[in-house]
């Protein structure tokens, strides 16, 4: 007799990994106003956590959760003891950073623990979900707003519930759920013949609301934000979105002139440390769609970098000035990469064909401070230079100007981190080889 078949369910990988990223920055908070909209997209915070070291244990302790499916009642019997020896917990009077007064401030409690745990886990699982939505919105480019239909739902999110609209429409900028404190609503990702089956039709427009937006103001800082009505203080923005806010605006640079792109990391040194993480949580998602043998992905474009000053006037005063000052990767060059890595390929001098996982997680720091910078005469292609762990030569090749197409089949100019590897020292004095710095 043939045994039924046991499913047991995944993890949710994206949501996990955009809890992860925000954990690399742990950022104590007084209020939760002092850390306001998207900028949770990028820290990790806890109202009235300054001075209290509980930020990493209710972080870890939340990522376990979301990994192992806990639920909020293991959850909270797991951390309730840790927050009570440190003596976060119950009301107490503490100082307010901002006013200079001590205030009596709720710490922990069963109600706050409810907060903390509904806020992350559906913050995180938004997350995740934008990811696949940004990922294949060229396949599936509708979103329909999904309410939870009981005596619970806000009024204006009920109203909402059916509004299908195009994933890129500015719309779901200011009202992709979860839209508010305990906030149930989702969105669901469509192509066109979903639409027919399911007989959904495009909205022609955003739900009108003829009220005008409510102003809040914050006594504490004076901050004065707008916010639409049905979204909480806080929440009028794409907190999906906002994990991978970083990777979006260096998406933008692409079509700017290169020496704004240059000029990036000079300006937002945020910027290059979000990008770095952003990238690094892509690449294991892609090495675990690999070791689990799923169909390779195609054409997805990611960026990793920018052609620095340095190099674009180099480049520019040779005639080869390029289109944009984005460096970037494409997610069927990185399945190579991992491919060739994981056999342990060679070249015909026995080095090795491709960048290991370790070296390739750092390619937006090799690029961003690499040893040196050479133009490969040969390729006409840019040559990145960095010292891995070992006596060998670590490089990145670089291709200005590279035609590939996207996931969108159109065919994109960008400078493209092609391929990696590993050389002796001594290939890169040859003739071959020009130093750009």
């Amino acid at each position: 007799m043939v045994p039924e078949p046991r499913l047991e369910p995944l993890p949710p990988k994206e949501a996990i990994q955009a809890l992860e990223a925000r954990g690399r920055r742990l950022h104590e908070t007084f209020s939760y106003k002092d850390a306001w909209g998207d900028e949770h997209g990028g820290i990790f915070t806890v109202a009235k956590s300054t001075g209290f070291d509980i930020l990493g244990d209710v972080h870890s302790s939340l990522r376990d959760a979301l990994a192992e499916g806990g639920t909020f009642d293991q959850w909270k019997k797991d951390i309730t003891p840790v927050l009570q020896e440190k003596g976060w917990w119950g009301k107490q009077e503490i100082l307010d950073p901002v006013t200079g007064q001590l205030v009596e401030a709720q710490l922990g409690s069963p109600r706050r623990l409810r907060t903390i745990y509904d806020t992350n886990m559906r913050v995180s699982r938004a997350a995740g979900h934008w990811a696949v939505i940004d990922r294949t919105k060229a396949r599936r480019p509708w979103l329909r707003y999904v309410a939870v239909q009981d005596d619970r739902t806000r009024a204006d999110h009920k109203h909402w519930h059916g509004t299908v609209l195009s994933v890129d429409d500015p719309w779901w900028d200011s009202h992709a759920p979860p839209n508010g404190w305990h906030c149930r609503c989702t969105v669901q990702q469509l192509n066109d013949r979903d639409l027919k089956r399911y007989g959904h039709e495009l909205s022609p427009k955003p739900p009108d609301d003829p009220r005008p937006a409510r102003r809040f103001r914050d006594p504490r800082t004076g901050r004065e934000v707008t916010v639409p009505y049905g979204v909480d203080p806080g929440w009028g923005h794409n907190s999906g979105r906002a994990a991978n806010r970083a990777t979006t605006a260096l998406t933008k640079l692409a079509a700017a002139p290169p020496d704004l792109a240059a000029a990036a990391p000079l300006v937002n040194r945020y910027l290059t440390e979000q990008v770095g993480a952003e990238y690094r949580a892509w690449i294991k998602t892609l090495k675990a769609q690999l070791d689990a043998k799923m169909p390779r992905p195609r054409h997805q474009l990611r960026p990793v970098g920018v052609v620095d000053s340095v190099v674009l006037n180099w480049l520019t005063a040779q005639g080869r000035a390029p289109a944009s000052g984005v460096v970037a990767i494409f997610d069927d060059d990185v399945f190579h990469w991992l491919r060739d890595a994981k056999k342990a390929a060679v070249n015909k001098l026995g080095q090795p064909k491709a960048l290991d996982l370790a070296d390739l997680l750092r390619l937006p720091e090799i690029l961003r401070t690499p040893d040196a910078v050479y133009w490969d005469t040969n390729k006409d292609g840019l040559i990145y230079t960095f010292q891995p762990a070992d006596p060998r030569k670590g490089k990145v090749v670089v291709l200005v100007d590279c035609e590939r197409k996207d996931d969108k089949r159109d065919v994109v100019t960008l400078n493209v981190a092609r391929t990696g590897g590993y050389e002796l020292p001594s290939a890169f004095t040859s003739g071959q080889y020009d130093k750009i710095k």
